[in-house]
C-alpha cells in the first residue's frame, strides 16, 4: 500500500508540490466517564475550517489501518444512531410509522389512562373495532330500542285483543241474559199450555168426564153447561162415533206474536168411526190455563 505523501507525488508533474498533512493527534480522555466533547469540538472545527490539503489536489482518503481519529468521529454518530434506534422500538406501533424529524420537540409522556395517539387512518378503524355498549350482544346501539319498541307493539296487540275478547262475551253474556228471562217465561206458558191439552184429552180417552169437566172455565162461552149437561154430550159421541182411540195435537199458538188473551189449539182426534180436529179456545187464568170454547168433544 502507498502512504498519503507517496501517492500525492504521483498525481502530476504539472502540479505543485502539495504541503505536507497534519496528523490528527487525539487527546486521551480524561475518564472512562468523560464525555465526547473534545471529540466533537475536532470534527467542528475540521468541518468548519478546511486545511490546506483540501484546498490542494484531491487525494485518495483510504487508509488502511483507519488512524484513531477516524473511531473519535464515528462513536458519536453511532451512539446517537443507537439511542433513536432505542427509542422508535419502544414507541408504540402507531409512532413507528411516523417520520423523526430533526427539529421535533420530545413528547410530552402521556398518562397511564390516556390512549396512544392514533394517526387519521388509523382512527376509523378504532373506532369500528370499539367495543359496543349495547347491553345486548351482538346488537348495534340503536337494535335495542327497535327491539323494545316491537315489543311494546305486540304487548298492547295482545292487551287489545284480549278486550276484544272481554267485551264479545260479555255481550254474549248480555244477550243470554236478556233472552233467556223471556224465552224461560214463555217456555213455562208452552208446558203449561201442552199439560191443560193432554190433561183434558187424557180424561176423555178413560171416559172420566167429570175431571174432564174441571179444565173447563166456568165463565167461557158454555157458562151456561153444567157439568151433568156435558158427561150426557160425551157419552152421547162415544155411542155415535165410539169411544177416543188417539188424539194428537196438531199446532200450539204464538204466544210471543199473538195478541190475547185467548189463543186457539188445534188437537187431531180419532175415534172408532170419525176422524176430526178439534178446536179448543183457552186463556190462561193466573199461572195456569183454561178451556174457555170448544167446536166439539
Amino acid at each position: 500500500m502507498q502512504s498519503p505523501e507517496r501517492a500525492g507525488t504521483s498525481q502530476g508533474s504539472g502540479q505543485s508540490k502539495r504541503e505536507p498533512e497534519e496528523p490528527i493527534v487525539a487527546a486521551d480522555p480524561p475518564s472512562a466517564n468523560a464525555s465526547v466533547g473534545p471529540a466533537r469540538q475536532t470534527q467542528e472545527q475540521a468541518v468548519g475550517q478546511p486545511s490546506s490539503a483540501a484546498t490542494a489536489e484531491p487525494v485518495s482518503d483510504f487508509v488502511y489501518p483507519p488512524p484513531p481519529a477516524f473511531y473519535e468521529r464515528l462513536s458519536p454518530e453511532v451512539e446517537r444512531h443507537s439511542a433513536q434506534v432505542q427509542s422508535g422500538a419502544a414507541a408504540p406501533r402507531g409512532e413507528q410509522a411516523r417520520p423523526v424529524a430533526v427539529d421535533d420537540r420530545p413528547a410530552v409522556p402521556a398518562s397511564p389512562s390516556s390512549l396512544p395517539p392514533r394517526t387519521a387512518a388509523e382512527a376509523p378503524h378504532r373506532r369500528k373495532a370499539a367495543p359496543s355498549a349495547s347491553p345486548y350482544p351482538g346488537w348495534s346501539q340503536g337494535a335495542a330500542p327497535v327491539a323494545a319498541a316491537q315489543r311494546r307493539s305486540r304487548r298492547v296487540v295482545w292487551i287489545s285483543l284480549g278486550i276484544l275478547a272481554l267485551a264479545f262475551f260479555a255481550c254474549i253474556g248480555v244477550a243470554i241474559w236478556t233472552f233467556t228471562g223471556p224465552f224461560k217465561q214463555l217456555q213455562q206458558q208452552y208446558d203449561g199450555l201442552t199439560a191443560l191439552v193432554n190433561d183434558y184429552y187424557d180424561d176423555i180417552q178413560l171416559q172420566d168426564y167429570v175431571r174432564a169437566f174441571r179444565d173447563l172455565q166456568p165463565g167461557g162461552f158454555h157458562s151456561q153447561l153444567t157439568q151433568q149437561e156435558f158427561v150426557q154430550e160425551a157419552h152421547d159421541f162415544d155411542t155415535r162415533y165410539g169411544p177416543v182411540l188417539s188424539y194428537r195435537i196438531r199446532s200450539l199458538p204464538n204466544l210471543g206474536l199473538e195478541n190475547g188473551p185467548d189463543y186457539t189449539v188445534e188437537v187431531d182426534v180419532t175415534r172408532t168411526h170419525l176422524s176430526y180436529t178439534v178446536l179448543l179456545t183457552v186463556r190462561q187464568v193466573g199461572n195456569g190455563w183454561k178451556i174457555i170454547d170448544f167446536d166439539r168433544l
